[in-house]
Order: structure tokens, then sequence, then C-alpha cells
């Protein structure tokens, strides 16, 4: 990539998990890494830079597809489909035992 204000600016872009981008700034082999959450690192310093509401894809039939967001509460009896826990570890431990996080909601999209 090649940035006219900056000329001496070499930016080299990579996609990997988490885990993995963490693990490579912790050890001095990225400068950089955007990442969705990467969790508390004391080694690390981390600047929230924007912020997205998380998705639920429910078929139409679903009870829940007509709620504006709906709570892990809502979600309990539903059957999830989740990346493995390398890709989304958040995610794969709020289905384990997210019922503690009750508070945590999410957004409906009918446009899907």
């Amino acid at each position: 990539m090649h940035l006219p204000l900056y000329p001496n600016l070499n930016v080299h872009l990579r996609s990997d998990f988490t885990p993995d981008l963490i693990h490579d700034l912790t050890f001095s082999k990225l400068d950089l890494a955007l990442v969705a959450n990467p969790g508390a690192n004391r080694k690390l310093i981390t600047t929230k830079v924007s912020e997205s509401p998380l998705y639920v894809v429910l078929p139409e039939t679903s009870s829940l597809a007509s709620k504006g967001s709906v709570t892990l509460s809502d979600l309990s009896d539903e059957r999830w489909i989740l990346f493995e826990r390398k890709a989304h570890p958040d995610m794969t431990t709020l289905s384990c035992g997210g019922q503690r996080r009750k508070k945590l909601s999410f957004v409906v999209d009918k446009r899907c």
C-alpha cells in the first residue's frame, strides 16, 4: 500500500484470528492490529475506534423476529451456530456461560 502523504510508511495488511494477532503484538512481530475484542493484556494499550451492534439472524417464523432486540435470556432455548473459539473467543464464552451476562442485547435486523 502506498500513501503519498507518508512516503516512508510501510503498511502490510494481513488477516488473522484475534489471539494470533495479540500474540504477535506482544512479541513485537506487529506494530498495530485492529481486532474485535482484545481482552485485558497489561503489555498492550488499546483504544476503541468504533462500536458495532451484534446481530442475531432468525427465521421469519421465529417468535423473536418481531422484537427490535433480544437478550441472552430470550435466546436460551435457541440453537446457536458459532465460529470456533479461536475465531471469536468472546462469543464462545457467551454461548457456554453467558447467562451470567443477561444485560447483553442483540439487534434483530429485518433486512436479511
